[in-house]
């Protein structure tokens, strides 16, 4: 899914673990904000952007066919360190885990609870278990296709203040805040060598297709 953002030719293209719910939140508050205000009136546990953005009250977020004024942006990540935040929030914070079925996880031999180097070796195997685990894990190309050149602009997460910089240039000041920030404090350096490599492994495609644009 995919957004223009309103008052430029910009549409910008999310991954999720690559900043997706503070981009949404911003632009939700910058191209609806009456709709917006009414979305953090609500209770915590109900403020849910991804849901609301698949609601009929938010329509921009639709597949796009690009025209010749269309401007298409996303923001990319080293595939490791994705994984490594992924594993932080998804799997820690959030335990995304505790909704697999357990007879899917006895079959695959794996535990609800893996450390971030089991994680990492058996990532293959626990991307299945659960929808949200197959949506924060999977390829990059996944979400953004195998072809750089259909975009105009392209930022690592480091280059954020670069994507805002983009927007102001063009009129949009948007005020992205800092979502999805629960978990464990890992890094890449937490990882053994046997799983960093299983990840470079995994991710072999994104490197190939995206790596140029990771700082």
């Amino acid at each position: 899914m995919s957004v223009k953002i309103k008052g430029t030719n910009l549409v910008y293209f999310p991954v999720p673990k690559i900043a997706c719910t503070s981009l949404k939140t911003a632009i939700m508050q910058h191209n609806s904000p009456e709709e917006y205000k009414s979305f953090k009136s609500r209770e915590p546990s109900e403020q849910n952007v991804h849901e609301y953005i698949r609601s009929y009250k938010m329509r921009p977020w639709t597949p796009w066919l690009k025209t010749s004024r269309d401007e298409w942006v996303c923001i990319v990540r080293d595939p490791i360190k994705r994984a490594v935040s992924g594993y932080r929030n998804r799997i820690m914070f959030h335990k995304d885990l505790d909704d697999a079925p357990q007879r899917k996880l006895d079959a695959a031999g794996l535990t609800r609870t893996p450390g971030l180097n089991d994680f990492a070796l058996n990532i293959e195997k626990y991307i299945p278990m659960t929808i949200s685990i197959a949506h924060h894990f999977r390829s990059v190309t996944r979400y953004i296709g195998k072809d750089p050149g259909r975009f105009a602009h392209v930022f690592d997460l480091s280059q954020l203040d670069d994507f805002v910089a983009l927007l102001n240039h063009s009129g949009v000041h948007l005020e992205i805040p800092h979502e999805q920030t629960g978990g464990p404090k890992l890094s890449v350096s937490d990882l053994s060598p046997e799983a960093y490599a299983a990840l470079r492994t995994f991710y072999a495609e994104d490197y190939r297709i995206w790596g140029q644009y990771f700082s």
